[in-house]
């Protein structure tokens, strides 16, 4: 049996997107403040989705409070 471990890969303009559309400045400053990690492969940056994911949970969490 075979495990296959999917990583998507998005870049910023889908990395916004996916969190609602947010500001290309909100992105970078969630990536500096290491809110959320990126990846550089040569000069492109990318955000994994599960990255993401978890970045909109702990937001959904402090939300909650």
């Amino acid at each position: 049996m075979t495990t296959t471990i999917q990583k998507r890969l998005l870049g910023r303009d889908e990395s916004r997107d996916y969190l609602g559309g947010i500001s290309a400045t909100t992105l970078w400053r969630l990536e500096i403040e290491g809110q959320i990690r990126s990846v550089k492969i040569g000069r492109r940056v990318f955000f994994e989705q599960r990255d993401l994911d978890r970045f909109i949970e702990r937001s959904r969490k402090a939300s909650a409070r």
